[in-house]
């Protein structure tokens, strides 16, 4: 839950599942069932800090390259961090078996095909958070639940184009 005031850790495990369940009951009131039974059940909150990093200049130096949060940490809103660290290893290991180039080549290749993809989806989990945090009132919740179904088939389509878009690299490369 966003709070006005970044907490220390401890100042943050210290506040009791009760009153996180409260805030974070107060922050999706109104929504869909089953949320609120959910929340309502959950025996412990999960308390962590999480940190927008500023985009890195570079992913590698030499024969040492960032993979996954390391190069491009994002917002667990964006739900694709475990699988853009393991795109990053799929594509660095598919250049480097390549073997026809200096392992540097193949650092800078594979940054190049993924950095364009992973900042995109670190800049949605951003939007993500923010729109997460907004309040949308009555009227809102109403038409977010009325008009999600007709939105569904878009979105499923755009994650079937950007879990595919990486296909034809690895094609290439193997």
């Amino acid at each position: 839950m966003p709070q006005e005031q970044e907490l220390a850790r401890a100042e943050l495990q210290a506040i009791p599942d009760e009153v996180m369940r409260d805030r974070v009951l107060a922050a999706f009131k109104g929504w869909h069932s089953p949320i609120e039974a959910l929340v309502s059940n959950t025996a412990k909150i999960m308390r962590t800090a999480i940190y927008d990093v500023p985009s890195l200049p570079r992913w590698h130096v030499g024969r040492v390259m960032l993979l996954g949060d390391a190069a491009h940490a994002m917002s667990p809103a964006g739900g694709q961090g475990a699988s853009l660290a393991l795109e990053d290893a799929m594509l660095v290991s598919q250049f480097l078996a390549d073997g026809s180039g200096p392992v540097t080549d193949a650092f800078a290749e594979a940054e190049s095909v993924q950095r364009v993809r992973a900042e995109r989806m670190v800049k949605q989990a951003a939007e993500n958070d923010r729109r997460q945090v907004k309040e949308l009132g009555p009227f809102g919740q109403w038409m977010r639940d009325r008009m999600f179904p007709f939105f569904a088939p878009v979105i499923a389509r755009e994650l079937r184009r950007q879990y595919t878009a990486l296909e034809h690299i690895c094609a290439r490369a193997a």
